[in-house]
């Protein structure tokens, strides 16, 4: 392209001189709490009461003592958690702090027929045990305790190690040892049962018998009283009891293993089955009482106090077994129905998809205070526990003074915990659907609430979807619709939606159009989402409430146009701090474009939705293949907008990055010198200074949790041509790359400022001065000057242009001559062949469009770079011409964004590209030394437009003709230096240091 006016500027820099290289541009239904059974208590001063008329005077034995100090809470709620628990429904704090305790495992003898070789835990137990255990420093007053054994061939092994001594002493020391392994406070015997040959159907169809002896029943006793010895007097031990042995006590000695035993955890389940076929054979899986109507020999109550009264065991050494589980007819229903089943059946008509129509109906058994699932009639198919089952055996084991409850099992519970947070709130004598606080006095949903008036304001300066809590106190926020100034409607209450740890909020108000809520006095960390609701109970608007551990708005910079946020969006700590990644560094997820944030579980699923119908359901997952949003909306995060929507879910002060704001993760990463993954620490690194992000797997969509070494990292940008699809960086197995996902996934959000921070250049830095004009007129032959580079004696400099011309620049101290030709060479060296073009129907000439020259100064071979991908060389003295030294095959891969700039570099050479801002270092010889994306160490450059290594002073100068800027980088390219605005330029494609001149050349062709 011929231009009219070709110029040279000189940017005088005082100073130190530095080097500049750049390139160019381019229900289940409603229940209540019911009523204590109508059982009589027992008569306190009955002298036959095993716990006995003791004078309320008396202090507690040493005995008492020593086990009420290691029990820990009570009353206890005791979980069991299984290694066959899905990763998707790993517990959050949240989860964990239902109970009390928790029993994990399984274990199991690694010789079953012998008894001996020690015991084994499968995976995933040990890293389930780790994991839980780590809660501990959120929640130490939680329990953990190792179980042992199973039903039929999981206890094979007990009787053959309990009746020899070294077997016995080695499966005690096992127990110690993977107590101390695990940091575990104690072992729950689960030998079902001594003396019984218990039978485990094989797949193979035939049947497998554990081991028993008649013996076992005092071995038993003499294996509890070895455990308590070995594992001394500060961890606990509890054995599981059948829910039929009170009234014959074939399989343990109950009153005497109670020396060394804290409790029996009694399992007041599998009493039953649905026999649909024959309604007189009936019976429910865990009935309180009988029923007349059903056939089950026994309730929970007659397990309980016939341990009582026939064996002689206090209410306060024994739990109350609930199940969060039924039987099904193994025909319309599967044999086993957890509570996820049962909803499912109740509330869309199926079971994992298969249709349980007509016999989904919900039945209500009043005598044994059981619920069921049937047809029409009446007749069961699915037995199940409920919220209100459950609160009737709540009343009961409190009535009776138990110490508490088990469950099994953990997984068996719903994706919303709606079994074990009604359990927690029973416990804490709360109606089963609120939300508790730091103590069972605190209930947002009864408190009379926070006072506005008094209340800190946390929008005062700024409204949002979220707010940060960074101490202790009582707090208010408008209710409006994000960052906007739109009311969220008439609100007729607020509520606690889900808190990651119980008891962040202690009170929950409406007060003039405000939401108000309060801290308790010791902050409890986590994260919580409150809503807004109307007179129908409808949603209208969410907030999410943030109360991080350290501080999570110390900026980290370096890596975007904008300071970046130093942790995901929800994280409690960041990884830089913690050094490895964990759950608490990972932070929420994010369906793209939505504002409400979504845990690893604890929400319920749906199809795809609108953008007002997200609004009303804050925590459910649309989990659909591609868009959540039916509206297909692709600037809810502010994209194409560029400024803060109410779709917004970061907090005030705080955005959702556009995809040109997050270089570092808008570039493929993969293999760089300053970017590394640590999957060991669930971590990786980049940018210069190192800055540390978690690999916090993300949320699938269908919902589903994928805890592997990944991360997604949304930005604002969707993808216009697929808009099911928007923009993210993708970790996965070592490498980094921006791609596009599917909207409906659930990713991790990295907020950036609204503020931009301004750079300062480093000290010693030279500063920005005057300039001068060299210009050329269209005359002289000269195109553009693309690059420049000076001669071995700096007397002149080379300069390349469009066209394949080559320029010698001299006299620079005065009026600047152009040559187009230099010795030896015609412009003809530079010709590359011929192109059809079409508009003029005719062939035409083309010759190397050169962007950028370079000298090695011990040789003064010079090197040009000829978009879009080949490396040309012309040996001094100047006569031929190298067409092809080697090509760049990745710039290929750019276009006309290819190879814009090239710089010689200690014996190898820079190249850069106009796309990504990509540098790369090759040999002479063509090998690729390493590849770089500038935009990881320098936030707003946007491409390579020309280069300059500056060995004086060890500095690498960019031009960059797209940003108007000349970047400064150390030589190795792992610092910024110095940024320098030239946006007076038209259109910088090269720059050159001279420091006999003391300025900085920069074409503008």
């Amino acid at each position: 392209m011929k231009l009219s006016r070709i110029l040279i500027l000189c940017l005088c820099l005082a100073g130190v001189p530095a080097l500049f290289t750049a390139c160019g541009s381019k229900e289940e239904k409603g229940t209540v709490l019911p009523p204590p059974p109508p059982d009589v208590p027992d008569d306190p001063d009955d002298p036959d009461d095993p716990q006995g008329p003791d004078d309320p005077d008396d202090p507690p034995s040493d005995a008492d003592q020593e086990r009420l100090a290691r029990l820990g809470q009570t009353p206890m709620t005791v979980a069991y958690f299984t290694e066959y628990t899905p990763e998707s429904v790993f517990p959050t704090l949240e989860d964990v702090r239902c109970f009390t305790h928790i029993n994990v495992g399984h274990a199991r003898f690694k010789n079953p027929k012998t008894g001996d070789g020690g015991l084994e835990i499968k995976s995933p137990g040990p890293d389930y045990m780790r994991r839980l255990a780590s809660y501990k420093s959120s929640y130490p007053e939680l329990k953990l305790l190792l179980f042992i054994g199973g039903w039929g061939k999981n206890a094979d092994g007990f009787s053959e190690m309990a009746k020899n001594d070294e077997k016995r002493a080695l499966f005690c020391s096992e127990c110690v040892r993977l107590c101390d392994e695990y940091g575990l406070d104690g072992v729950d015997l689960d030998w079902e049962y001594p003396t019984y040959a218990a039978k485990t159907y094989e797949s193979s169809g035939s049947i497998y018998y554990n081991g028993a002896d008649p013996a076992d029943k005092k071995n038993f006793t003499t294996l509890v009283k070895d455990l308590r010895e070995a594992l001394g007097k500060d961890r606990i031990i509890s054995f599981a009891a059948s829910s039929d042995d009170y009234h014959s006590a074939n399989y343990m000695e109950y009153k005497e293993v109670l020396q060394w035993v804290d409790y029996i955890n009694v399992m007041t389940y599998s009493m039953g089955d649905p026999y649909p076929q024959d309604p007189s054979k009936q019976r429910h899986n865990s009935p309180l009482y009988t029923s007349p109507r059903f056939n089950n020999a026994r309730g929970g109550a007659d397990c309980i106090e016939g341990y009582h009264n026939e064996q002689g065991i206090p209410y306060d050494r024994m739990n109350y077994g609930i199940g969060f589980y039924g039987h099904g007819d193994d025909n319309v229903y599967p044999s086993s129905v957890s509570y996820t089943y049962a909803r499912e059946a109740l509330e869309k008509g199926t079971v994992k998809g298969k249709s349980v129509a007509g016999y989904n109906i919900r039945w209500w058994d009043e005598p044994s205070k059981s619920c069921y699932l049937g047809d029409a009639v009446g007749t069961m198919y699915a037995s199940y526990e409920d919220v209100e089952s459950i609160g009737y055996r709540v009343a009961y084991l409190k009535e009776k003074g138990m110490l508490g409850c088990l469950v099994w099992e953990y997984r068996e519970d719903d994706a919303d915990g709606t079994l074990r947070k009604a359990l927690r709130n029973l416990m804490l004598g709360l109606d089963p659907g609120a939300n508790p606080g730091s103590d069972p006095g605190n209930d947002p949903g009864n408190d009379p609430g926070t006072d506005s008036g008094t209340a800190t304001d946390l929008g005062k300066d700024a409204t949002a979807n979220c707010y940060i809590v960074k101490e202790a106190g009582a707090y208010k926020f408008k209710a409006v619709r994000g960052n906007s100034a739109t009311s969220v409607g008439s609100v007729a209450s607020v509520e606690l939606l889900w808190e990651t740890a119980s008891g962040m909020i202690t009170k929950l108000s409406y007060d003039g159009g405000y939401v108000c809520f309060s801290t308790p006095d010791l902050l409890v960390c986590g994260n919580a989402l409150v809503a807004a609701k109307s007179s129908s109970g409808q949603v209208l608007w969410s907030w999410h409430i943030w109360i991080p551990k350290t501080n999570p708005t110390a900026d980290t910079y370096r890596l975007a146009t904008l300071p970046v946020m130093s942790r995901n969006l929800g994280a409690l700590d960041d990884t830089a701090a913690s050094g490895t990644a964990s759950a608490d560094s990972y932070g929420l997820y994010y369906q793209w474009g939505r504002k409400d944030p979504f845990r690893t579980s604890g929400f319920t699923t749906g199809g795809a939705m609108s953008t007002a119908q997200s609004y009303a359901a804050p925590t459910t997952f649309s989990a659909v293949s591609g868009d959540w949003n039916a509206s297909a909306d692709g600037d809810l995060w502010g994209d194409k907008s560029g400024a803060k929507t109410i779709n917004d879910p970061c907090p005030p002060g705080y955005r959702m990055p556009k995809r040109e704001e997050v270089i570092a993760f808008t570039t493929d990463n993969s293999g760089l010198p300053n970017w590394s993954v640590n999957e060991g620490a669930r971590s990786y690194t980049v940018g210069t200074p190192a800055q540390a992000y978690p690999l916090a797997g993300y949320l699938e969509t269908d919902g589903s949790y994928v805890n592997s070494a990944t991360s997604l990292i949304w930005n604002a940008h969707h993808d216009g041509d697929v808009p099911a699809k928007a923009y993210c960086q993708w970790i996965s197995g070592g490498t980094s790359k921006k791609t596009q996902h599917n909207k409906a996934r659930g990713g991790s959000v990295r907020c950036v400022s609204e503020t931009a921070e301004p750079f300062e250049n480093q000290p010693g830095m030279p500063v920005m001065g005057g300039y001068t004009r060299k210009v050329w007129s269209s005359s002289s032959d000269m195109n553009e000057i693309s690059g420049l580079c000076f001669s071995t004696d700096k007397t002149f400099m080379w300069g390349v242009g469009d066209g394949g011309h080559l320029y010698k620049i001299s006299n620079l101290d005065g009026s600047v001559d152009g040559l187009t030709v230099s010795e030896g060479l015609s412009h003809d060296s530079f010709y590359g062949g011929q192109y059809w073009s079409e508009s003029s129907q005719a062939y035409k000439d083309y010759w190397f469009d050169l962007e950028d020259i370079t000298m090695d100064p011990a040789t003064g071979d010079l090197y040009l770079a000829y978009e879009p991908k080949r490396v040309v060389r012309i040996k001094s003295p100047y006569t031929t011409v190298e067409k092809k030294l080697f090509d760049v095959e990745e710039a290929a891969n750019m276009g006309n964004s290819g190879m814009e700039g090239i710089a010689w570099h200690k014996g190898n050479l820079y190249l850069g590209a106009q796309s990504g801002a990509t540098l790369w270092e090759y040999t002479v010889s063509g090998t690729k030394r390493s590849k770089i994306q500038l935009g990881t160490v320098a936030p707003g450059i946007t491409e390579v437009g020309g280069l300059c290594y500056d060995a004086e002073t060890d500095l690498l100068w960019v031009a960059d003709s797209e940003a108007f800027k000349l970047f400064v980088f150390d030589g190795d390219v792992t610092e910024l230096k110095a940024v320098y605005d030239i946006s007076f330029i038209g259109n910088p494609e090269s720059v050159l240091v001279d420091h006999q001149r003391s300025c900085v050349w920069v074409g503008d062709d």
